[in-house]
């Protein structure tokens, strides 16, 4: 109690105001200072996050896109064969400049369902349908749930090689 009373006699003296408005002030402003730091870097993670899901957004309809034309694979043009090819090219270096988990496996997840589409195309033979399913699946899977969409990869690779 008495260390109490002679800090409230600090505090009250006048030639203590000084110090104790100097330190107020450093108190107010490092309070002030955390919650614009945390609001910013809310602001910040949300932005980036809107911008990936925009991104994703985008890219879905054309990584079908893309997958269709490898369905069709055999009976394009050789025009059309090049520009499917560079179409693939592009989803699969966008997919892997994503900054998302797993987009790395995403990519390569991709190449190999659009390699077995243009097999399926060149071999007529095959369920191009259900392997366009399951690119869309497990595509949506990954942009909406990262995690679960690397466990989708994962176990349709699994399926694929017990298949060959």
């Amino acid at each position: 109690m008495n260390m109490l009373t002679s800090f409230s006699t600090w505090i009250t003296d006048a030639a203590n105001l000084g110090m104790v408005v100097a330190v107020g002030v450093i108190i107010g402003s490092l309070i002030i200072a955390i919650v614009v730091g945390a609001t910013l870097s809310s602001i910040a993670r949300r932005r980036r996050k809107d911008a990936i899901e925009n991104e994703l957004n985008s890219m879905a309809p054309a990584v079908m896109n893309v997958g269709i034309d490898a369905s069709l694979y055999a009976g394009l043009s050789p025009e059309g064969k090049t520009l499917a090819d560079r179409a693939a090219i592009g989803i699969d270096m966008r997919v892997r400049l994503l900054n998302r988990e797993g987009a790395a496996e995403a990519a390569d997840w991709l190449s190999g369902r659009f390699t077995a589409l243009r097999n399926a195309s060149s071999l007529e033979r095959g369920d191009t349908g259900r392997i366009l399913d399951q690119i869309r699946e497990a595509f949506l899977t990954w942009a909406y749930d990262p995690k679960d969409g690397i466990r989708a990869f994962r176990r349709d690779d699994l399926e694929h090689q017990r298949n060959r």
